[in-house]
């Protein structure tokens, strides 16, 4: 998977530009919230996949030429999320089922990020601060470049990645459900 994103990222900018994410989605290649021309916009290309349910993925917006779409077709990612869930449901006291009854027919996307070298990395930043508002995100980092950072008690802290791991972000959803027992980021 990173392979087949690292080579989506080397295509020539025309190229990408095929699979740019039209007005009112959230699928494609491009920028993620755009709202205005005045805003800052981060120093990072993105590719936004909507996963799952099949019904709403888009294929479009991966090119052919390119490794991946078995990755993007299967439920793999899901199974994993759906382990952490029932695990997290039997914790909090619930039956293992317990959160999947919770969100039903799940939504799943997948978002790919690349951040250019940048000559004032003093000036930008990669991805605006955020927190995750759904149930928990699985995050894979690339495993030489620190980046993923988060916010403790008014401090940033980095996630220093650790090779072939999967990092869960709990989000708002979680917390709310959990009254609390699992904090969001």
């Amino acid at each position: 998977m990173k392979a087949a994103v690292a080579a989506f990222f080397e295509l020539s900018p025309e190229e990408k530009k095929k699979y740019a994410t039209p007005e009112n989605d959230i699928q494609g290649y491009g920028q993620a919230y755009v709202v205005s021309d005045e805003q800052k916009l981060d120093w990072c290309d993105i590719v936004l996949l909507i996963t799952l349910p099949p019904e709403i993925r888009n294929l479009k917006f991966w090119p052919d030429s390119l490794p991946g779409r078995q990755w993007i077709s299967t439920r793999e990612v899901q199974k994993v999320a759906d382990e952490i869930c029932a695990n997290i449901s039997l914790l909090m006291g619930m039956a293992g089922e317990g959160l999947k009854r919770f969100y039903g027919k799940t939504k799943q996307a997948m978002r790919m990020n690349y951040y250019p070298p940048c000559s004032r990395p003093d000036l930008v930043v990669g991805i605006s601060p955020h927190s995750d508002s759904d149930i928990i995100t699985l995050l894979l980092q690339d495993d030489d470049i620190p980046g993923l950072q988060i916010k403790h008690k008014h401090r940033w802290f980095l996630v220093k990645p650790i090779p072939n791991a999967i990092v869960v972000n709990v989000g708002h959803v979680m917390e709310i459900l959990s009254n609390g027992m699992y904090r969001s980021i």
